[in-house]
């Protein structure tokens, strides 16, 4: 049983208040919770594909076996899979059919006859069987977001690991404990492959003082340290991503191969070890920086990356330094969005012949067209997307629309009233409904008769074809046996969500913010507000306005009684 709060709110303004609510500053709010073949040039291919008009939108094979393939997509993403940035990305879904590990790199992907090399794939490797995920964003990246990189370290481990973070350095101080600096300058050459390092002594990340948690306990005062380690590549590298993982306290600059490729508090010039660190910054936390643009600087044999750590001062109480080096999965941005009004997809083989297309209808949001398991040449629709992974559950021909209302319209009403949900489906569904605030199921109350209102309620209803549901969730309030004295907003989404949505001081997309249904009503009870998907988050701050104006969103003081 989910709690109903009522909550008393001044404000400014109301985020979605209509017109006839535009001077009033003071409403109630109820918030409800609850959770080829190969003779043909692909241009060739293309023609004649574009000539078959008499094609249902299917795919037509003319991939060999062990080609990759087209296996799924969504063109309408509202509440599935989030991208590495949060948002509702549209996808689609590679998928390797073959017996043995297929690399991407050479295959293209277009839904332009005209542009055969509209995006490229990496070349990343996509194992027998396995399955493939390109966000169709438009932001044409193969890598993660940057802020999201940067905080990768506790969440996504290394596809492939170059260094350790607790492997063995060269490493070098100017200076031994104390006393005046030997050398101000650092050696020559000291970051690239063929320099004697024999001077250097050794030992295990990470380096530093202070904390009591460095494997190689540097003198008290250190300023600045050089480190080495050099790392064989038996092949070319083959990875879209590189990826250097440092923690450290308080700053640092990376080289490789004798190439400057990032730095974070480092000084001017070149280090030296009376360098010191020109900010601040505490350990404890490894952050990742993208070194993709520099992988032609690594070599199939040996390779170096030389770190030089900076404190800020000699009279800091602590330094670290550890370091890390290798490769993530690389995460798909295609340079091209889906039409959801339907388009065709190609599938270009590094060959240049075409592997795979589809043509696809108009798309119902968060339903995926996708191949059928039992078919290699049928498509159909799913109402539980599946990316990533194996096309799942029952498949329909066409894609499911439903529609769900409520007769009499929300709002102020006398007990006894009896409630319909209607339904107009394009397929035979079932209406699943709750009461009390939280989210139907499959499992949740089959509605087959008018139900009779006795206490305010908060109706929330989906369509359902045996487990898997097949409309959105629609929701209406009403108000029994009163007449409200304020404005009413009512917001019908999961507790936790609801108090997250609240707790987020930052942030962007989907990702910051939560699915609600949100119903206001005039004074005399009259539902004039209804949406559907809302993203809700709301800052709250009290202020008061002799003259109110309507905006999107609003700062208000909430009072829960």
């Amino acid at each position: 049983m989910m709690n109903r709060y009522l909550i008393l709110i001044s404000a400014l303004c109301l985020f979605f208040v209509c017109h006839s609510m535009a001077q009033v500053n003071q409403i109630l709010l109820l918030v409800v919770v609850g959770v080829t073949e190969h003779g043909d040039s692909a241009l060739q291919q293309v023609a004649q594909l574009k000539d078959d008009d008499s094609a249902r939108p299917q795919a037509r094979i003319v991939a060999t076996s062990g080609r990759l393939r087209l296996n799924e997509l969504l063109a309408s993403n509202r509440m599935g899979r989030l991208d590495d940035e949060r948002q509702s990305s549209d996808w689609i879904e590679v998928h390797n059919p073959g017996t043995g590990t297929l690399r991407l790199g050479g295959y293209r992907l277009t839904n332009d006859p005209n542009v055969l090399d509209k995006w490229t794939f990496p070349n990343s490797r996509v194992p027998a069987g396995g399955y493939y995920i390109v966000w169709m964003s438009g932001l044409n990246r193969v890598s993660l977001a940057p802020e999201v990189l940067r905080i990768s370290a506790a969440t996504i481990p290394f596809e492939a690991t170059l260094i350790e973070d607790g492997a063995d350095w060269k490493y070098l101080l100017g200076f031994d404990n104390e006393k005046v600096p030997n050398e101000k300058k650092a050696p020559n050459g000291w970051t690239t492959v063929g320099f004697d390092d024999s001077a250097f002594a050794v030992g295990s990340a990470g380096f530093g003082y202070g904390d009591e948690d460095d494997a190689t306990k540097l003198p008290l005062g250190t300023t600045a340290v050089l480190l080495r380690h050099e790392f064989t590549l038996t092949e070319p590298f083959m990875s879209e991503s590189l990826v250097l993982q440092v923690d450290y306290d308080d700053g640092f600059a990376a080289y490789l191969n004798g190439t400057w490729v990032t730095a974070v508090n480092a000084p001017a010039g070149e280090p030296g070890f009376d360098s010191i660190a020109s900010g601040s910054h505490e350990a404890g936390s490894a952050e990742r920086f993208d070194l993709s643009a520099h992988i032609g600087l690594l070599r199939r044999g040996k390779n170096v990356l030389a770190i030089a750590g900076f404190n800020t001062h000699r009279a800091s109480s602590d330094m670290s330094l550890k370091i890390a080096l290798g490769t993530l999965p690389a995460v798909c941005h295609a340079n091209f969005r889906l039409q959801k009004d339907g388009g065709t997809l190609y599938l270009v083989a590094p060959d240049g012949s075409i592997a795979d297309h589809i043509r696809y209808q108009r798309q119902v949001t968060d339903q995926s067209f996708g191949r059928s398991t039992s078919s290699k040449a049928s498509w159909g629709y799913f109402l539980t997307p599946s990316p990533g992974s194996a096309n799942v559950g029952p498949q329909q021909l066409n894609p499911v629309k439903s529609r769900i209302s409520f007769d009499p319209l929300p709002g102020a009403c006398d007990p006894g009233v009896e409630i319909r949900i209607n339904q107009k489906s394009s397929t035979n569904v079932d209406i699943r409904f709750t009461n009390d605030g939280s989210a139907p199921d499959a499992s949740g109350l089959l509605y087959h008769a008018p139900i009779k209102l006795v206490d305010t309620s908060i109706f929330r209803a989906a369509a359902f074809i045996g487990k898997e549901q097949a409309s959105p969730v629609v929701s209406a309030t009403y108000l029994v046996g009163h007449r409200p004295s304020l404005p009413v907003l009512s917001i019908s989404m999961p507790s936790d969500d609801f108090l997250d949505v609240h707790l987020q001081q930052s942030g962007k997309g989907r990702g910051s913010e939560r699915p609600a249904f949100l119903e206001i009503f005039n004074l005399v009870g009259e539902r004039t507000v209804a949406t559907g998907f809302t993203a809700v988050r709301v800052d709250v701050v009290a202020k008061k306005s002799r003259n109110p104006t309507v905006h999107t969103s609003a700062k208000c003081m909430v009072t829960v009684e």
